[in-house]
């Protein structure tokens, strides 16, 4: 199960950096794919600790999933160390 959460994160931070300067901040369900849905409980306590931190807003409606504040993530590799 480990391995799933942190292949769900993995994707999810992969998909923050890609679009780094926020060309859009929303990231939606779709894009983030059906393995992403599917475990949403199971990685949802790492995001709630990301917006703790201010890298991302909660959305959480039919579309989106959050908001990335690209000016106050860390290096990819430091988030990537974190999970």
């Amino acid at each position: 199960m480990a391995s799933v959460i942190r292949k769900c994160l993995k994707l999810i931070i992969a998909d923050l950096y890609h679009d780094i300067y926020g060309r859009n901040p929303k990231r939606s369900w779709y894009v983030l794919g059906k393995l992403v849905k599917d475990n949403y409980p199971k990685i949802r306590p790492t995001l709630l600790q990301w917006q703790e931190k201010g890298y991302i807003t909660l959305i959480e409606d039919d579309d989106n999933i959050f908001t990335v504040h690209p000016d106050k993530l860390p290096p990819k590799d430091v988030l990537l160390n974190s999970i």
